[in-house]
């Protein structure tokens, strides 16, 4: 997974890299802490001419393809550890479908389902819950989310992707997390 935070006209070249088929398996989209306030018509541009790229590079193979898929895109939206309010969550996860085509979520700020005290937190488990089965019933292709450490079950079972640790590959490899 690989998160692409810079803006296409910023660095067109990395676009065209991490979005290339085969390079990533899911890469995390984000305009400005989510879809925007406004279209942005050279990002639209950029995910558009990325279809058209793999749509093309699919058409050159025939059915025993020797190259890997295009990644499935997720458009970022902040959960703010379920302080926001779930229908703005849903109305930034509808803006990428909408605005850009993108019909996976990477929800960041995600519960972890436990509170300070290592109790598990029903209230969060029950907002997020709602969240989470709202998103699907909304037409959420794929579910990630990032609580930043290892949540509760139930949380894990609501998402397809569960991201726990941030950190370049370098640190990941030469530094594991303890378990």
């Amino acid at each position: 997974a690989v998160t692409l935070y810079v803006h296409p006209v910023v660095d067109s070249a990395l676009w065209e890299r991490v979005l290339r088929p085969g390079a990533a398996d899911l890469v995390v989209v984000n305009v400005d802490s989510g879809p925007g306030h406004a279209p942005d018509p050279v990002f639209a541009e950029a995910l558009h001419a990325r279809d058209h790229s793999a749509r093309d590079d699919n058409a050159r193979h025939d059915n025993a393809r020797d190259h890997s898929a295009p990644a499935t895109l997720l458009g970022y939206v902040d959960t703010d550890y379920g302080r926001r309010d779930v229908h703005d969550v849903r109305a930034e996860a509808r803006l990428w479908r909408d605005r850009y085509g993108v019909t996976s979520v990477f929800l960041d700020q995600v519960i972890s389902g436990t509170g300070p005290d290592g109790r598990v937190d029903v209230d969060a488990l029950l907002f997020f819950t709602d969240l989470a089965n709202a998103l699907r019933r909304d037409g959420v292709a794929m579910l990630a989310g990032n609580p930043g450490t290892v949540p509760h079950p139930r949380v894990l079972r609501l998402l397809d992707v569960t991201c726990v640790r941030e950190t370049d590959l370098e640190t990941h490899l030469t530094a594991p997390a303890p378990p």
